[in-house]
């Protein structure tokens, strides 16, 4: 009788975990473990390349930001490295891959909360095939991995707030502001995605009566109190990061022709086959898709000194 019923209990610890991965909070739950295993083994598997190095490196003398860009991924990796006392690839990345693990959940939640929860799980599936983010930014040494979990923390909270009734959408509000501040603490072209927000504001007739509060413009104050430290370092170095990074910008636009091909394996695979699967029954969100997949996001003419990216962005520039 005893083996029966510890049988029983096993067969019923199954059927209960089986039905927690049909559900799709579940199922997050075991992609996030799951590509957090895989990144780790990867991350160890491969070692820093220029950018990674050079930030390493830079990121050794505290500052309150860089000449290319603002510090909190410098700052990610120093204080990783003074914690344990290694530079090794795998312990400054590991901030980076538990930090990927954020932006999926991030991902799930906030299409959850527009959409329904099963679109949320779809959301972080695609967000961790496509290369560029579940790689790079979800990986690798570099700006991208804060600058996407902090954008999607400002779409989470924004969705709440804008929800939300005055007194309780402080809080959501003042997230939202944090979240920006930490936006643009991470990547200059955080100001874009930010700006298309306060153009949302303006334009929604729902939302545009929160113009006429004091939340977004608290919001905004947070924001630019947080990156502070940039606008202080940058006023001390003679603006030397917006020139440079205005430079760095009028150069693409000149070469992006030439080297637009060179991203599709890598970037825009996975928004192609969404907006086919999405043409017959949202024709928006099939447009989207394709509004994406028209905007390079990184060139693999940047990828030289990662060889096995290379490779792997090369077979699938094959197929």
């Amino acid at each position: 009788m005893r083996n029966i019923s510890v049988d029983d209990s096993r067969i019923r610890a199954q059927s209960s975990a089986l039905a927690w991965l049909k559900n799709p909070a579940g199922a997050v739950a075991a992609l996030i473990l799951t590509t957090l295993a895989a990144r780790l083994l990867f991350a160890a598997s491969l070692g820093l390349g220029i950018d990674e190095s050079y930030m390493v490196a830079a990121g050794r003398k505290l500052q309150l930001s860089y000449f290319d860009h603002p510090p909190i991924a410098w700052w990610m990796a120093r204080g990783i490295a003074h914690l344990t006392g290694s530079e090794s690839a795998i312990v400054v990345r590991l901030p980076f891959i538990a930090l990927f693990a954020l932006t999926t959940f991030l991902m799930y939640r906030a299409t959850a909360a527009l959409f329904d929860p099963e679109a949320g799980l779809w959301a972080a599936v695609v967000l961790n095939m496509a290369p560029v983010l579940g790689i790079t930014a979800g990986t690798w040494v570099l700006p991208d991995g804060p600058l996407f979990a902090a954008l999607l923390g400002v779409l989470f909270c924004l969705i709440h707030a804008l929800r939300s009734d005055d007194r309780a959408g402080w809080g959501w509000w003042l997230a939202t502001g944090a979240c920006a501040g930490l936006a643009l603490g991470s990547k200059y072209s955080a100001a874009l995605t930010l700006a298309g927000g306060v153009v949302f504001l303006a334009t929604e007739p729902a939302s545009r009566r929160w113009l006429a509060k004091p939340h977004p413009y608290v919001a905004g104050g947070l924001a630019l109190l947080i990156f502070s430290p940039v606008l202080i370092w940058n006023a001390e170095h003679g603006w030397v990061s917006f020139a440079f990074q205005g430079g760095r910008s009028a150069r693409y636009r000149r070469s992006s022709d030439k080297r637009s091909f060179s991203s599709l394996g890598y970037g825009r695979p996975w928004c192609g086959a969404v907006s086919a699967r999405c043409a017959a029954d949202r024709p928006t969100a099939s447009a989207g898709c394709w509004f994406a997949s028209r905007r390079r996001q990184f060139s693999c003419s940047r990828l030289p000194r990662y060889g096995a990216a290379r490779s792997f962005t090369g077979r699938l520039r094959a197929i």
